[in-house]
């Protein structure tokens, strides 16, 4: 397994690097990102504060490896399936996966976030 930054689990790992492309349209500039892929799974932990107004999970994705899914569960629990279909030779893509909303707390809160 594979742990970035010690809240993070990266299993089945096949490649952590960085990789430089830009994104399509008029953002032809070109932006760097370390990244990673794996065959297993990628879990982190994130703070929630009691006064959010809702959490947006984003994704930044390599659009050049066409047809990416996974599985997203919160806490263990599953809430949807994420897929993007098709490809782009210009790389960089920004997309949301997941919105919390609803999130009564008292104090702060960690969530599991994990794609299979």
């Amino acid at each position: 397994m594979y742990s970035p930054k010690g809240t993070s689990i990266i299993a089945a790992a096949t490649w952590n690097g960085d990789r430089s492309y830009s994104y399509e349209g008029v953002h032809a500039d070109v932006i760097g990102d370390p990244g990673r892929a794996h065959i297993g799974y990628s879990q982190f932990v994130m703070t929630i504060q009691p006064a959010n107004e809702g959490v947006v999970l984003r994704r930044r994705l390599d659009y050049g490896i066409g047809n990416q899914n996974a599985e997203v569960f919160v806490d263990g629990a599953r809430v949807g399936t994420w897929y993007r279909a098709g490809s782009n030779f210009q790389r960089w893509r920004n997309e949301p996966i997941y919105q919390f909303t609803n999130l009564p707390m008292s104090q702060p809160c960690c969530r599991t976030i994990r794609f299979v």
